[in-house]
């Protein structure tokens, strides 16, 4: 196993898929871990780390508007050159998107949804936020 891939084999052995498309798609970044570079966003199959920031009196969850997917979503993003540690990128996502400067260190697991991407259809994009939403804000 090449070095640079040892932060992420190490959360994806964490990682238990709740469903067939989950199982399906670990699989799938496994079998890509040796053959192309996952961290490059110009490679076909490649991962990208986020980070849900919580408030923890109102435990409150800061989403943002994603353009391009259309919805509300946590922060998150692609691995710049030579970064290798999901827990890292997360950590450094969340500041460059929100400004907040007092983060602290990731505490959850390095993987929390292992999944395809697909962009929605505007339809989806309005239920989706919406509902979104609603569950973040409400305690």
């Amino acid at each position: 196993m090449a070095r640079t891939t040892i932060h992420l084999s190490e959360a994806l052995d964490s990682y238990r898929p709740s469903n067939g498309q989950e199982l399906a798609d670990l699989g799938r970044i496994r079998a890509a871990l040796g053959t192309e570079d996952i961290f490059s966003r110009s490679s076909r199959l490649h991962v990208t780390a986020s980070a849900l920031v919580v408030h923890p009196p109102s435990r409150r969850v800061l989403l943002r508007w994603h353009t391009k997917m259309e919805r509300w979503m946590q922060v998150g993003g692609h691995f710049d050159p030579g970064e290798t540690d999901p827990r890292q990128v997360a950590l450094r996502e969340a500041y460059e998107e929100t400004g907040l400067s007092d983060l602290g260190s990731p505490q959850a697991p390095a993987i929390g949804r292992c999944k395809s991407s697909s962009f929605p259809s505007p339809r989806t994009a309005t239920r989706t936020r919406t509902n979104t939403r609603t569950s973040a804000t409400s305690s």
